[in-house]
């Protein structure tokens, strides 16, 4: 049972932060920082663009000497015969080889610096997709927030109606008990009452799908999200857009154009790169060698030997250690490669290479196309929010004129209840549409900001 609690312990907690998180009101800015730092698209090219850091110090690594040590270890098995005695014997015989040694490539065709400059580009370009995802993350929050506060405004206007309705059948009913109306005259009030429920059902339902896009892009695992509806005030200079041309020069600087270009730069250096294995590579290496084996032996001078009247030295073992000092042989190797015959790799690595690099210019102009076509979008989309505001409020005014005259006729007992109510609900829906034209005009700007 005590294994239990820190688990139950646990759960609450967890409970708790989602609780914490689906009762918190989130502005525009929250949802923004919140992905941002939590967003795993992002978390990924953050992981890219170290490695692409990494390439750079491993490129430039390469131009250092190497330091190396071999070691090889023989045993070799074979009949020896003494020359002087005639005999002969099994044995095997062991030894080892040394060698501490260090190379450096002193040209290759300014390969190295190349890859060196390739891999510094590559780096900025892994930055510029980074923004450039935060930059799609912020417009499609931007959307997501956008649809959820019009979508509210929808239900708001909805459940206004309904309520009219409501009343409407309530007020037909009473006129069919006072026999003032046949009963089938209600039928078209029973319609229009299931077809608005229906209505804030189908809203309900496009509410609930705008926020669930919304907690999909901010990764955000809880049941429910409430948003901030922002206070909209709309200036005179909301009215007047810059010239599309100087829009459409400034997105040049975006992220993902200016990752297309670099990307070109790269495929650029590509071509540079290959023409490099047309150069012979001169290297240079410093080596110390050294070896000992079983075999080797020294004449000791002191002991002279008579074998069938021929006088030789005896032998004595040479120790490993002064081999070891004595065989050490340094060397100074400079180096010349230059392949004659390479398979053809450099005429196929030269044609992959201008493949690439038409590649890469074709989507740099597809993104450029595809940026034109967008603000374009963006412009015919503001335009027409601002046309729409503009056509509200005057509409705006006309109802709110007619709720006014309504208001004093119902107080002087002129009209119904039903018809002071329809007044009132024409000029709640009045205030939605403008406030959802006000919604539009200001996260259009901020989108053609953006650019």
């Amino acid at each position: 049972m005590n294994k239990k609690i820190p688990l139950i312990v646990l759960s609450l907690f967890l409970s708790f932060q989602n609780f914490t998180f689906s009762q918190k009101t989130w502005t525009l800015n929250d949802c923004i920082d919140y992905a941002y730092k939590n967003n795993i698209s992002i978390k990924r090219q953050e992981l890219q663009t170290q490695i692409q850091g990494t390439a750079i110090k491993e490129n430039k690594n390469a131009l250092l000497p190497d330091l190396r040590f071999d070691a090889t270890a023989d045993i070799s098995f074979a009949r020896t015969t003494n020359l002087y005695t005639e005999s002969s014997k099994e044995n095997y015989n062991k030894s080892n080889y040394y060698q501490l040694s260090s190379s450096v490539v002193l040209f290759n065709g300014l390969r190295n610096y190349r890859q060196i400059e390739q891999a510094q580009i590559n780096f900025t370009t892994s930055l510029q997709d980074l923004e450039s995802i935060k930059d799609d993350i912020k417009l499609n929050i931007l959307t997501a927030y956008l649809q959820i506060l019009l979508f509210e405004e929808e239900l708001i206007t909805a459940v206004n109606q309904i309520k009219i309705t409501n009343l409407q059948l309530e007020n037909a009913k009473l006129a069919i008990d006072a026999k003032i109306i046949a009963k089938n005259d209600i039928l078209e009030i029973e319609s229009q009452l299931a077809y608005e429920n229906y209505t804030i059902i189908l809203t309900k339902s496009k509410l609930k799908n705008a926020k669930l896009q919304l907690l999909k892009i901010l990764e955000l695992t809880v049941e429910q999200i409430d948003i901030e509806k922002p206070n909209i005030i709309i200036n005179e200079d909301d009215f007047n857009l810059p010239s599309f041309e100087q829009v459409y020069e400034q997105a040049q600087s975006l992220s993902r154009i200016k990752s297309a270009e670099f990307q070109v730069k790269s495929t650029e250096l590509d071509n540079k790169i290959v023409q490099t294995l047309l150069y012979p590579e001169i290297s240079l290496k410093v080596a110390t060698n050294t070896n000992i084996s079983d075999i080797a032996f020294l004449y000791d001078t002191d002991k002279i030997i008579e074998t069938n009247g021929i006088t030789s030295y005896d032998t004595k073992t040479f120790p490993y250690h002064k081999q070891f000092r004595h065989n050490i042989v340094p060397s100074i190797t400079l180096g010349l490669s230059y392949p004659l015959f390479n398979k053809f790799s450099y005429s196929t690595s030269k044609e992959k290479a201008k493949i690439k690099l038409y590649d890469t210019e074709f989507f740099l102009q597809e993104q450029k196309n595809a940026l034109y076509f967008e603000i374009k979008q963006v412009y015919a989309d503001l335009e027409s929010a601002i046309s729409k505001y503009e056509s509200s409020k005057k509409y705006l005014v006309t109802v709110q004129n007619s709720f006014d005259n309504s208001e004093i006729k119902f107080s002087a007992g002129r009209i119904t209840s039903y018809d002071y109510n329809l007044a009132k609900n024409n000029l709640i829906k009045a205030e939605i549409e403008l406030l959802k034209a006000k919604y539009e005009i200001i996260f259009k700007w901020n989108i053609l900001n953006y650019y």
